[in-house]
């Protein structure tokens, strides 16, 4: 279960590639000596309140934090500036400050430092722009690069999430959902599919002239009819065509297939992570496609929450026990039938047995009967009365 929403985590933290800049901030804080989760006046602290722990909208809060933030801030210097005019004023203004300061509500560290160890490990594209990495490496291939913490693997990922820009990768495919090993120290080895969608936001396209090698196309070849001279009698036409999947443009929603292969420590933080796909497999989508098939992801995940809720457990058990009911109620139906049949064939063969035991009886009177008469001459009479 902790992998599985580690799991979730990760893709929400690719969807949302502005986390990474907050990681940084708290990092660059946590290098200069500070508390990074005390907010102050600083615009990046303004920013990881408004963004929070899972990477989300706050809502209401955010609202209040942008807008209410510097009506609170100016009424709190107004007081100050009143009690500097006092005697004695500053005294009670600093106690204020430091009891504010003991009930202010600390914040959470970013997503990547929820999802990532300490010393986390990745591998991603070396890529700087979509060109190289969706066209020239199609041909060459992918140069892979490495990066180790927070830091540098923050820097990593907003260069690589880069060339996909808004792209959505809360996809995940599910069937085969996700693969989990478990191995020596606690460990555990994960391997999971999702598609990541997003826009098209270059200008050149698989089916240009420098990628035709390596995109689908279909070739028709008309016969020709030659004479014996070699010359060609009908002329032969030749037409290309190429898959109207590839054949995308500027503007264009595309998706792709990304196999996550990450381990995980103990407490489900990744260790490791290294992305697998295959930059020839870009595919054009259509937007009411994704759209039908998030609202039905999004379905699914509502179910999901409405059974794990108390109110969901409750309903679930009486389900079942309407169930376990039935089920005893169709076996003592079963029972009782298959009793009643098995008596209605008993008193049948009784029946059958009583009317051959009849017909025994009656053979057997005729055979004393015959045997008789030929006891007392009846074969001799016979005789006499033909002779007459």
């Amino acid at each position: 279960k902790t992998v599985h929403e580690m799991h979730r985590k990760l893709l929400h933290l690719l969807s949302h590639p502005e986390l990474f800049t907050d990681a940084l901030i708290w990092e660059s804080k946590l290098e200069r000596g500070l508390d990074p989760s005390r907010p102050d006046d600083d615009e990046d602290d303004v920013n990881n309140v408004n963004v929070g722990a899972a990477g989300e909208g706050g809502g209401i809060k955010s609202f209040e934090n942008e807008f209410g933030g510097a009506d609170e801030q100016k009424d709190y210097d107004d007081d100050d500036t009143e009690d500097d005019t006092e005697g004695g004023g500053r005294n009670v203004n600093n106690n204020d400050n430091a009891q504010q300061q003991q009930h202010q509500k600390l914040l959470p560290p970013p997503l990547p430092q929820q999802i990532f160890a300490p010393d986390a490990e990745v591998v991603l594209p070396q890529a700087l722009t979509a060109t190289q990495l969706f066209g020239m490496e199609r041909i060459t291939g992918i140069e892979l690069e490495a990066a180790a913490g927070i830091t540098g693997l923050s820097h990593l990922f907003l260069r690589w999430l880069a060339l996909m820009p808004e792209g959505d990768h809360m996809n995940i495919i599910n069937p085969p959902g996700l693969t989990v090993m478990r191995i020596s120290g606690g460990r555990y080895r994960v391997t999971a599919a999702h598609r990541v969608v997003w826009r098209w936001m270059n200008k050149f396209s698989f089916s240009d002239a420098m990628f035709q090698s390596s995109s689908p196309t279909t070739t028709t070849t008309d016969a020709a009819a030659t004479t014996g001279s070699g010359k060609i009698e009908e002329g032969s036409s030749t037409t290309t065509t190429t898959d109207d999947a590839t054949d995308f443009d500027f503007g264009d929603l595309v998706t792709m297939t990304i196999i996550d292969v990450f381990e995980t420590d103990i407490d489900g933080k990744l260790l490791s992570y290294c992305p697998t796909f295959d930059n020839r497999a870009v595919h054009k989508t259509q937007q009411t496609v994704e759209r039908i098939k998030k609202s039905a992801t999004q379905f699914k995940q509502r179910i999901e929450v409405v059974k794990k809720s108390p109110a969901g457990q409750s309903a679930q058990h009486v389900a079942e026990d309407l169930g376990k009911r039935g089920l005893s109620a169709a076996f003592k139906g079963f029972t009782l039938v298959k009793n009643r049949i098995e008596t209605e064939l008993q008193n049948r063969q009784y029946s059958k047995s009583a009317v051959l035991n009849d017909n025994n009886n009656g053979n057997d009177n005729v055979a004393v009967s015959t045997a008789s008469s030929d006891a007392v001459g009846g074969e001799d009479i016979g005789d006499e009365s033909s002779e007459k």
